[in-house]
């Protein structure tokens, strides 16, 4: 095209022209461009914008999207621009100025879907504001105001009709800016000729002439926007409502009570409204068994104030919930919610609940963009990277419950600028950094918990530095700050304007290196829970020793030990005497001996692990390196692994020849986190496990267990291994419901009996790994719908019977997935659903499988990405073939022809003897032979 020098007019409408490239070598003559119905899609080209000559642009009726450029204003020369009607959404985002296009005449840009207002500068820069100008605005998302700015161009036919247009500037109307406007109308008939009023209409939109008058809204119907072409009944909250059942699977709900069943909406469950027969106001709906995506015209309900949908596993949609100008609470905890985008929309947003779901990545910004949020609950995500900077633009923020995620860094200045704020807590994150000062201007501040930045065997992390003041925080009283780093003393100023010094104070301290002097100025407050243990103080003012409503009543009985354990002195767990723990007790060898609140003896744990010793005849054990040898410390001993304060942290004694009686005694070493005592012939009790505070691994399997009586009070497990035991009877629900924090069991190789429903397993929502494989388990397959962790689960070798539930573990997170269920009484196919898992190792083998959908044979992910290369023999073989394994996992191993094979997954084949299998099928299969003839391994999976 750059050879045609003298190109003027080019017109490819209705040539189904899909791209542009090469149309800006165009010669410098090119004035009209025609693009008109085409195919062509995205943004506008950047192209077009190389061809500063054009005159006349036509591109309406593509398929163009996007917000619309500035680089439009290249166009110096151009005096017509048709964008109108483009297929779908067409062009998005704020409408643009148009100020440099100083020659415009006609804008068309109408049945689009463009935001925002009309900006003042809107065609300001056209030269000739007396010449005729069209600008065509209408079926759009544009609201606002129509500017009284526009009144400089006198001669404009202005078409806006079927926006969100709330208001126009009186100046525009009858004698004033516009009065010249759309052929004189505006001078005839004021602004009703610009657009029609809020409640009229008429087919226009507008008044066109006298006879053509907008019309009032009649019969109870409304028309709330400028401009309108109809009136509409208000909204239709059972219609909505019903979307709503039905995209959240309202059948399968636990309580459906008159859903559907009559026209008054607010009798229907979980529906509260402002009338008694009209105006939805709240939806609770909070466990309540709810799937799906919730229906997102469920902003529409115009007075609709809380949606609660906690504990149900549906997926939210934000989209549109900027209609929703009254809501103000939302309950979404535990619903598996893995984002929030849109929800930055929700202006008028005060109290949101985002508790134990899925976020991952960095603090959503659009949360920080919520400006009158009051409460945030977002505890118990796997939000990371750094705490935001801009976390003090909320300022209308309350309360911010942020505990249990994986922040990192410190806290930012801005905190200082959340004056409202009273709750803050980010307990249990990697945080650390100094605290910065700008937090002693939280004078509303009530709790503040900073708990436990340092993971359990790490050294990384924590918040250091001395402690602020707080001295006008005069409503702070409780203070959490255990488990840092903080050092120097506690400040003689410390709390010092305090409003609460008649009010249960409650100030954690303990496990940082703090030093120096408890300050005599603390005895302004009469009552105290304080809790300074695993410190270094060197004494506590007396003054503190004589209040008696400290501690619970513990000073008044035991004075200063009532306050922290004196030097050479401990008590367990609380670093101080107390009437319910008994006095402090003496101790020779510790890492606090010298230091007032000692919590750790390990004279102590050295007469414990002695005992152990004894008891599970320490003397035939296969490995005792260091044992019982006085002078050396119990952290060499073998099996044996200490913290950083040499206190026992590990029991690691697996296949170590141990039996008889394993002491109770075990349970009191304050910090262990994992104990091993598997493949030993051993008896043991849970007796007392309530007393290891920090346990979080316990391996048991092949020890003889024969129950598990007690193991529910272990609250910390996080690993729990049962496998190869004499294990009987049901399920044990009771137990395990109890361990809120484990994330693997394995119970597998025992002799449990009975019915297995998952939906009886509650509580433990960590649970990534499950492992039950080879007991009698019998019934229906539970299906694991609301596992959202669970990435391993091996039912095999039990008799689970029927169908796999199409919603078999449908909610599960995990971007790699293992399922072996194998060998049962399975039947029918595999569900389609499947197809939602992107990369699955899955075992079926050996069941009475009829049926895999064509779908999960494209999964070339699965299997190792062995249905990449095998397609449905590496899920299964197909009836009529078979091999040992069930599948085809490699070119050496194929599913081969079988008459007796009537299923998928045959593992067995009684027409193929065993005298004619030849050697190279041997091999074929995986079965290897030693040089002396004997069999030596068989890899089946």
């Amino acid at each position: 095209i750059g050879n045609a020098k003298r190109l003027v007019r080019l017109n490819l409408a209705n040539t189904e022209l899909s791209s542009l490239a090469g149309i800006e070598k165009a010669g410098e003559q090119l004035a009209q461009l025609i693009l008109t119905s085409n195919f062509l899609t995205g943004t506008i080209p950047d192209e077009i914008f190389k061809l500063s000559s054009l005159t006349e642009l036509y591109m309406a009726q593509n398929a163009l999207t996007g917000s619309l450029s500035e680089k439009i204003s290249d166009l110096y020369a151009i005096q017509e621009l048709h964008l109108s009607n483009q297929r779908g959404k067409g062009f998005t985002g704020p409408l643009i100025d148009f100020k440099n296009l100083a020659n415009l005449k006609t804008l068309k840009v109408s049945h689009n879907s463009l935001t925002g207002t009309i900006p003042t500068t809107f065609l300001s820069g056209i030269t000739d504001k007396e010449n005729d100008i069209e600008v065509d605005l209408s079926y759009n998302d544009i609201g606002g105001i129509v500017p009284s700015e526009l009144g400089s161009l006198t001669k404009l036919d202005l078409k806006l009709v079927m926006n969100k247009i709330q208001g126009i500037d009186q100046a525009l109307c009858a004698n004033g800016g516009g009065s010249e406007w759309i052929d004189g109308d505006v001078a005839k008939y004021g602004c009703s000729a610009i657009l029609c009023p809020k409640n009229y209409f008429n087919a226009d939109g507008r008044q066109t002439g006298s006879a053509e008058k907008c019309k009032k809204c009649a019969d109870g119907k409304t028309a709330e926007n400028l401009g309108s072409i109809e009136c509409s009944y208000p909204v239709n909250e059972k219609e909505i409502l019903m979307r709503f059942y039905e995209s959240t699977d309202g059948d399968n709900w636990y309580n459906t009570q008159n859903w559907g069943k009559n026209d008054n909406v607010c009798t229907w469950y979980g529906i509260e409204c402002v009338g008694s027969n009209y105006g939805v106001s709240k939806i609770i709906m909070e466990n309540n068994n709810l799937a799906g995506v919730t229906s997102k015209d469920i902003y529409n309900l115009p007075l609709l104030q809380e949606i609660n949908v906690k504990l149900d596993s549906v997926a939210i949609n934000f989209d549109g919930i900027g209609a929703a100008k009254n809501l103000e609470v939302l309950y979404l905890s535990d619903t598996g919610i893995k984002h929030v985008d849109g929800i930055k929309d929700a202006h008028n947003l005060k109290t949101l609940h985002l508790t134990k779901n899925f976020m991952t990545g960095t603090f959503p910004n659009e949360i920080i963009e919520l400006q009158n949020l009051e409460e945030l609950y977002l505890n118990q995500n796997r939000l990371s990277g750094t705490f935001p900077q801009n976390f003090g633009e909320m300022k209308s923020l309350k309360f911010a419950y942020l505990l249990a995620n994986d922040f990192t860094g410190s806290l930012p200045a801005s905190i200082g600028d959340l004056s409202n704020l009273e709750i803050f807590t980010v307990a249990g994150n990697h945080m650390s950094g100094k605290l910065p000062k700008s937090m002693n201007k939280l004078t509303n501040l009530k709790t503040l918990s900073l708990r436990e930045q340092i993971r359990l065997g790490e050294t990384e992390g924590g918040f250091e530095g001395p402690l602020l003041s707080f001295t006008d925080c005069k409503f702070l009283n409780k203070i959490y700050l255990e488990l840092n780093k903080f050092t120097g003393t506690i400040p003689s100023n410390f709390l010092g304007h305090s409003k609460m010094t008649d009010s249960l104070m409650e100030i954690a301290l303990n496990g940082n290196e703090l030093s120096g002097i408890v300050p005599a100025t603390l005895s302004q407050f009469t009552k105290m829970e304080i809790d300074l243990s695993g410190n270094k103080f060197e004494s506590v003012a007396d003054e503190l020793c004589q209040i008696d409503g400290w501690n619970d009543g513990d000073v008044g009985v035991y004075g200063c030990k009532g306050i922290m354990c004196l030097p050479s002195t401990y008590q367990e767990e609380i670093g101080r005497a107390s009437m319910a723990k008994g006095d402090c007790s003496p101790c020779a060898e510790g890492p606090f001996k010298d230091f007032f609140g000692a919590s750790v003896c390990t004279t102590v744990e050295r007469d414990i692990l002695k005992k152990l010793y004894k008891k599970s005849g320490g003397d035939k054990w296969w490995s005792k390196e260091n044992w019982m040898e006085d002078g050396v410390s119990v952290c060499t001993w073998h099996g044996i692994t200490c913290d950083e304060d040499n206190s026992v942290q590990a029991i690691l004694l697996g296949s170590n020849n141990i039996s008889g009686d394993i002491p109770t005694e075990i349970f009191q070493l304050p910090n262990l986190s994992s104990l091993w005592l598997y493949s030993n012939p051993i008896n043991f009790s849970f007796d007392g496990i309530e007393e290891a505070k920090n346990l979080k691994s316990l391996l048991l399997d092949s020890t003889g267990l024969e129950s598990i009586k007690g193991v529910g009070k272990a609250k910390t497990l996080v690993e729990l291994d049962l496998r190869f035991n004499k294990l009987s009877g049901n399920f044990p629900y009771e137990e395990i419901n109890k361990l809120k924090s484990l994330a693997s069991l394995a119970l597998s190789d025992n002799d449990f009996t009975g019915s297995f429903e998952s939906s009886r397993l509650k509580n433990v929502d960590e649970l990534m790994k499950l492992r039950m494989s080879a007991n009698r388990f019998s019934g229906k397959l539970p299906n694991f719908a609301n596992y959202h962790h669970l990435r391993t689960l091996d039912l095999s070798s039990n008799r689970f019977t029927g169908d796999i539930p199409s919603s078999f573990m449908r909610d599960c997170d995990s971007p790699d997935v293992e399922i072996d269920l194998s060998s049962n009484l399975l039947e029918g196919g595999l569900p389609n659903e499947f197809t939602n898992f992107d990369t699955l190792t899955i075992y079926l083998r050996d069941n009475k499988i009829s049926d895999i959908p064509a779908s999960l044979c494209e999964k070339d992910n699965w299997n190792d990405k062995s249905v990449g290369k095998f397609n449905c023999d590496a899920i299964l073989c197909p009836p009529g073939k078979w091999n040992e394994i069930g599948r085809q996992g490699s070119m050496e191993s194929p599913c081969v022809p079988c008459k007796d094979a009537d299923f998928y997954g045959t593992v067995n084949c009684n027409s193929i003897s065993a005298r004619s299998t030849s050697a190279a099928s041997l091999l074929r299969f995986g079965v290897v032979w030693s040089t002396f003839g004997a069999l030596v391994v068989n890899f089946f999976l």
